[in-house]
């Protein structure tokens, strides 16, 4: 995204994440909210950042000291084939 007035210009780098599960409907359409089972809370959360270049590679570092324990290693959304994994 870039924002400015007139011809000066600057790009601002936002790391989105989201906590809960956001899943509304069951497979058959149904609304789930409120049921057993569906996410109670759902967290959306922004990071506006000066070095986006630094901080996306701590968190590559990080998921790579993560992937090595043992206790990391076996946890689905840590997969690179997961849908929730940003790694690919």
């Amino acid at each position: 995204m870039s924002v400015g007035t007139g011809s000066e210009k600057s790009a601002i780098d936002y790391f989105v994440d989201e906590a809960g599960d956001p899943t509304l409907f069951n497979t058959k359409g149904q609304l789930i909210v409120g049921n057993e089972g569906c996410s109670r809370y759902f967290i959306l959360g922004k990071l506006e950042i000066d070095d986006p270049k630094g901080l996306s590679a701590q968190l590559v570092t990080l998921r790579q000291d993560l992937l090595a324990d043992p206790y990391f290693r076996a946890v689905p959304s840590m997969q690179p084939e997961h849908p929730l994994c940003q790694c690919r």
